[in-house]
């Protein structure tokens, strides 16, 4: 996989994010917050796996606030 998939990944899943606004219990958006946290990391996995020069923490972090 190249940069341009990485971002466009990172993208995807920024717009999967879970917003507190969605959820009557802040319970509830925990636990689909952690679920998202857990996606993004076993995604960033499999994209480090297939390419060494993938930047786990870029990623992450393009996940979490956008690319």
């Amino acid at each position: 996989m190249t940069r341009k998939h990485f971002i466009e990944l990172a993208k995807a899943l920024h717009a999967m994010q879970p917003f507190s606004g969605g959820f009557h219990k802040l319970e509830d958006w925990d636990a689909a917050m952690t679920r998202w946290s857990e996606s993004v990391r076993a995604i960033a996995a499999v994209c480090s796996d297939s390419n060494e020069h993938f930047n786990l923490a870029r990623f992450i972090a393009a996940c979490e606030n956008g690319a």
